[in-house]
């Protein structure tokens, strides 16, 4: 039997006071076995499936984290960098204290050095 011709013969049985027959009970025992086991398989399959999702979504987390701090790493070393050359500068300003005893060149020299160290774009 079907299903479907099961459920109907129950409700039937309920309807027309109809007791049932061995055949009738075991082939209904049997599809609430199978329906017992696809219910487990199921629940099986989705406990694996949200798993490899948990994992999936950590993986993707852990990476962005990983490439957000170096992008941080980068920014914190470049801005490192272009305040020892502006704190270079203000010392050296104590020794120079015009153009032309070299203030401009060594400042000149100084950025030159930031921006080779952190490169062009980081060093506005």
């Amino acid at each position: 039997m079907t299903e479907k011709q099961i459920i109907k013969a129950w409700e039937d049985a309920k309807k027309y006071e109809f007791v049932p027959n061995e055949r009738f009970i075991d082939e209904t025992l049997e599809l609430i076995r199978c329906k017992n086991a696809e219910i487990e398989r199921l629940q099986k399959e989705n406990e694996i499936l949200s798993t490899n999702a948990d994992n999936a979504f950590q993986e993707g987390l852990n990476e962005s984290r990983e490439l957000f701090k170096q992008e941080v790493e980068a920014a914190i070393r470049a801005e490192a960098v272009k305040e020892f050359g502006e704190t270079l500068k203000a010392h050296l300003d104590d020794f120079y204290h015009t153009e032309e005893d070299g203030l401009l060149e060594t400042g000149d020299l100084i950025d030159t050095l930031v921006k080779e160290r952190i490169g062009a774009d980081n060093a506005g």
